[in-house]
């Protein structure tokens, strides 16, 4: 027999635990940066854990995506159809674009050996962040864009943090004219979220998802 209080003791202290070991987590994943603490607080105690055994598809290449996955323990291997592309190990997270799109996956991710992973659904992170989930996603891919490029790149995280606050969304139909050589007033940066750059004269492909072009 157990004791309704000694019970209760018993399980909060594994919550407390478990919820204390995933908000150190969150620390480590780029996507939350933006949060405050108090958002990564209630995240924290929405993360799920999930267990995978060694082989076992975690997420397969071409199935419907809706969470974020982040790697608390083991090692996994990632594939595009039959081609390894690189490992995954203890704080590596993916799944990210799930929670800018309801897209299909773009990879396959298998368990090397028994694999524990912290996962947030986009439906949870929608009720936790409401209307400004769009925002932080937003400024969270413009980060990564500028990561990437070695000019912008360079940048201080102040100075980074003042030009994503300085930019907003366009829209643009295909093959109109975003960049136009040798007219001052068509000198732009953007980031590409969706879609592709390409010279009008020859259709070369200069910018795609993802990358800065104008730098």
């Amino acid at each position: 027999m157990i004791d309704r209080q000694t019970f209760r003791e018993a399980v909060e202290e594994v919550i407390i635990r478990d919820y204390n070991e995933n908000r150190k987590c969150l620390e480590g994943i780029k996507f939350f940066t933006n949060l405050s603490n108090d958002q990564k607080d209630i995240i924290a105690s929405a993360l799920v854990t999930q267990k995978f055994y060694k082989n076992q598809i975690i997420i397969q290449e071409g199935d419907p995506g809706s969470s974020l996955y982040y790697i608390k323990e083991g090692m996994s291997s990632v594939f595009k159809g039959n081609k390894f592309i690189r490992k995954l190990t203890k704080g590596d997270s993916f799944g990210e674009q799930s929670l800018y799109y309801n897209t299909m996956r773009q990879l396959t991710i298998k368990a090397d050996d028994e694999v524990t992973c912290l996962v947030l659904g986009r439906d949870t992170l929608n009720r936790v962040l409401n209307d400004k989930i769009y925002d932080v996603t937003f400024k969270n891919f413009i980060k990564w864009a500028f990561e990437k490029n070695p000019l912008i790149g360079k940048l201080s995280k102040a100075q980074t943090e003042k030009v994503i606050e300085a930019m907003k969304i366009s829209s643009f139909k295909a093959n109109e004219v975003i960049f136009r050589k040798g007219v001052a007033g068509f000198q732009k940066i953007v980031v590409i979220i969706e879609g592709s750059l390409k010279k009008l004269k020859n259709g070369t492909i200069v910018a795609s998802k993802g990358q800065c072009w104008g730098e």
